[in-house]
This record gives structure tokens, C-alpha cells and sequence, in this order.
């Protein structure tokens, strides 16, 4: 009797221990998501720089692992889906939303901010019921297909560059700007510029310091948006399409969110709202892909996925498990990110562009100072030249090859001494 008394304590005990366990993990993903928030809307600050600087402070408690990737998963979600905010309206851009510059300033001035927004968010969401469909394939198929296209990986990569040259109105230019990008990327990744964060300075100065400078001698100011009844849980096409550049840039070295999206750059063609809902599926998918990368062929290919490396959780089941929550923070993600929007626009609307883009020109060195050191403000003023440079010549695709070329270069076996 004793004993079943003693054997029915056990279990109560150990079901009250696992539905603590797992209530501390999704309250951990949720506090992740709120902080997804907070970098996604200050322009400079990537969910890297939160996870990087955090990871030393983690591994020195006794905090769960799976408490903090919970973390970590639930921050990056959520970052994916709020950090087109500052790109789009005040043309501040992190490296994953960049090409978002060259479709929405446009938008905004027609007073159609947020429903060029919300297309992000949209494609976001349409990208994660894409990657449920795509994933048992995944599965089966992503580790021989990886294994087959490794040997000649140089080629692939060569392919991207020159699709992205070719695919620009002005090919002599845009290779100017590509020979500069990739020169500076070389520079910046064999420099003692501390590697962790040295994406900062570089997308930075190629993308937001221009976009912001040239803004603000528009003399623009944020005039009143339109608040759309769309609603972001609808399909869109243009969202599946980018979850398949996602998918790229979740497995393939090199091609981060940033250059796969060239390759929706032709939807922009035919709708600027149909190409930012393809960047806003590229952006979210390439978080879940890079997970479904690390638990099948064990290769890191975003910051989430090099910090569960890292503490040593990258197993099947523990991956799997955070793909799981990706998929249910990401609804509340997207909802949270359309409440913040209306907040967002309410706060810059009618303002001079003054007010908002002296603030974001002071923060964005400071971050680089504060991370990189004086090597990172160099960098930063490097990237900023050719930054500026495409910007003028409407070369700003051909910026991706400062990833793409050293990549390439690195899978080719050709040793630079710098």
C-alpha cells in the first residue's frame, strides 16, 4: 500500500516538475519576444548584439539551457517581424530588412506606411505555415542535397553575385559598388574588429547612414497614414515566395536574409507591396530554416542557432522543440508588431524627420563605438562611403556582395593576407 501511495507521489511530483519546466521555458520565450520588440524598433540594435553579450552573463549562472534558448528563439521571432518599422519609415535598416529601403520611402509619402508594413508582417506569417509544409521534405532531403552541393559551393555563390549584378539597371556600376562591398567585407572579417558584432558597422554604414542622411536632406516630413482594415492573417503569394529565398538563406553559407532577397527583387516590379511581403517572408523563415540547418546537418546559420552550438543544445529533440515554439510565439509576434505599428505611426506622424533621424545618426555610431571599438567606427565610415555611393547610382542590391565575396573567396581556397 505504502508503496503505491509512494509510486503515485512520484508521478504527481514529476508531472508537477515537467508542466513547471515547461512554464518556465514559454514564459522565457515570451520575454524573448517582448525584447524582439525593443531591437527590432531601435534602429542598429540586432537580436545578435542582445544575444551575443548576453551569452557570457548566461553561462556564468545556473540558468536551464533550454530557459534561455527559449529566450533566445522567442527574440529572434519577434525581432523578424518589428524591425521593419524603422526601415520603412524613417529608412533606418538592419542587414535582413536593407533592400526594404528601396521600396517603401514611396509608400510612406503616399500616406500607405503601414500597409506596406503590414505586408511585411503578412509575408512573415504566410512564410511560417510555408516552412510547416516544407519542413517533413526538409527533413528527408536537406542533408544528401547539402552533401551533394558542398563540393562545388564556390559556384553556387558565384551564381548569387552575378545574378544580383545582372539583375540592376547598370551592370559596369553596380560592379564597382560589388568590387568595394566585397573589399571591405574582406577588410572588416580579417581585422581585429570584434567578429561578434562587426555586421553592425558594416550594414550600418551601407544602408542606414545613407537612408537616413538622404531623408533628412529631403527636408521630409511623416505625413498622416492611412490605418488599413486588411488584416495580416490572409495568404499572400508573395509571402510563399519568400519563404523559398528564406530557405536559401537558412541553409546555404554566406546568403543570409539580406542576398536571398534579391531574388524577389523582381516582384517589386510588379507590386512594391508584393516585394515587401516576400522580404517579410525571407526575414521570418530564415529564422526557422536556419533551426531546421542546425538539427540536420549541424550547421549554425544565424545568431540563435550559434548560441543553442554553443551551450551545446543542438540536438534533434532540444532544436525541434524551439522549432515548435518559434511556431507558436510567431502569431503573437505578428500581432503584437501590428499594436505597435499604429503606436509606432502615431508617435512620427506629422513630425519633421529632423526630430527622429539626428537621434538615429548619434545612436548608430554610438552602438558601433560601444561593441567595436575605434576599428568599428572605421569600418563604419568605410561602409558608409559605399554606402552613399550606391545610393546615388541606385546600385544598393550590389552592397550584398560585401557577405557574398568573402564567402566565395573563403570556399574557393584562395588565402588573402590582409
Amino acid at each position: 500500500m505504502d508503496q503505491i501511495l509512494f509510486a503515485d507521489l512520484f508521478k504527481s511530483q514529476q508531472k508537477h516538475y515537467l508542466i513547471q519546466t515547461m512554464f518556465s521555458w514559454v514564459l522565457a520565450a515570451l520575454v524573448g519576444v517582448i525584447s524582439g520588440v525593443v531591437t527590432g524598433l531601435i534602429p542598429g540594435l540586432h537580436p545578435n548584439t542582445v544575444i551575443f553579450t548576453s551569452l557570457p552573463a548566461y553561462l556564468s549562472t545556473e540558468i536551464q539551457k533550454m530557459v534561455y534558448i527559449s529566450y533566445v528563439t522567442g527574440l529572434s521571432v519577434s525581432h523578424t517581424f518589428h524591425d521593419f518599422l524603422p526601415a520603412i519609415f524613417i529608412s533606418a535598416p538592419e542587414a535582413e530588412s536593407a533592400l526594404s529601403v528601396v521600396a517603401s520611402p514611396e509608400l510612406v509619402e503616399k500616406g500607405k506606411g503601414l500597409e506596406a508594413f503590414y505586408s511585411t508582417v503578412r509575408g512573415g506569417l504566410n512564410s511560417v505555415l510555408a516552412v510547416g509544409i516544407l519542413i517533413l521534405p526538409m527533413l528527408f532531403f536537406l542533408k544528401p542535397a547539402y552533401s551533394f552541393i558542398s563540393g562545388f559551393m564556390e559556384y553556387i555563390l558565384a551564381f548569387f553575385l552575378f545574378y544580383i549584378l545582372l539583375s540592376s539597371d547598370d551592370f559596369f556600376v553596380s560592379l564597382v559598388v560589388a568590387i568595394f562591398s566585397g573589399s571591405l567585407g574582406l577588410i572588416a572579417f580579417n581585422t581585429p574588429v570584434n567578429q561578434q558584432f562587426v555586421l553592425i558597422p558594416v550594414f550600418s554604414g551601407l544602408f542606414a547612414v545613407p537612408g537616413v542622411y538622404s531623408i533628412l536632406n529631403q527636408d521630409f516630413e511623416v505625413p498622416e497614414q492611412q490605418h488599413p482594415d486588411e488584416s495580416v492573417f490572409s495568404l499572400s503569394r508573395h509571402g510563399f515566395a519568400g519563404s523559398v529565398s528564406g530557405l536559401l538563406a537558412g541553409t546555404v553559407p554566406g546568403i543570409g536574409a539580406a542576398v536571398s532577397t534579391s531574388f524577389v527583387s523582381p516582384i517589386m516590379d510588379e507590386s512594391k507591396k508584393g516585394f515587401l511581403s516576400a522580404m517579410g517572408g525571407v526575414n521570418t523563415s530564415d529564422i526557422f530554416f536556419s533551426l531546421i540547418s542546425l538539427a540536420v546537418i549541424d550547421k549554425a546559420r544565424s545568431g540563435a542557432s550559434v548560441a543553442i552550438q554553443a551551450i551545446g543544445t543542438s540536438s534533434s529533440s532540444s532544436v525541434f522543440y524551439l522549432l515548435l515554439l518559434a511556431f507558436l510565439v510567431a502569431p503573437l509576434a505578428a500581432y503584437l508588431s501590428v499594436r505597435v505599428s499604429k503606436r509606432y505611426v502615431d508617435l512620427i506622424e506629422g513630425s519633421s524627420i529632423e526630430y527622429i533621424a539626428y537621434p538615429v545618426l548619434v545612436l548608430i555610431p554610438l552602438i558601433c563605438f560601444l561593441l567595436t571599438g575605434w576599428r568599428g567606427m572605421l569600418v563604419l565610415g568605410a561602409a558608409s562611403s559605399v554606402g552613399f555611393v550606391a545610393q546615388r547610382t541606385d546600385s544598393r542590391k550590389a552592397c550584398m556582395s560585401v557577405l557574398i565575396i568573402p564567402t566565395l573567396i573563403s570556399f574557393s581556397g584562395i588565402t588573402i593576407f590582409i
